[in-house]
């Protein structure tokens, strides 16, 4: 049932969630080292951000959106 997919659901992140953030660490990294974004910037905000463009729906207007959501993202980093 239902929980069964919640805890399958909560396996999987806590199975992927580090390599996912270690793997993020580095690319902000290189970024922030090469003066492409800000040092500040975490792994955590990223994912967070990022979380925004999986509720955007599946249309031409969702299209659109993702769009916009990512030049906000985008600049928001630098």
């Amino acid at each position: 049932g239902e929980a069964l997919t919640k805890a399958a659901e909560r396996n999987v992140v806590q199975i992927t969630y580090q390599p996912v953030i270690h793997a993020l660490s580095s690319l902000l990294k290189a970024a922030s080292d090469a003066g492409q974004i800000q040092p500040t910037i975490l792994p955590d905000d990223v994912l967070l951000l990022a979380g925004a463009l999986w509720r955007v729906p599946q249309d031409q207007a969702g299209l659109k959106q993702t769009e916009r959501l990512l030049n906000i993202i985008l600049r928001g980093l630098r």
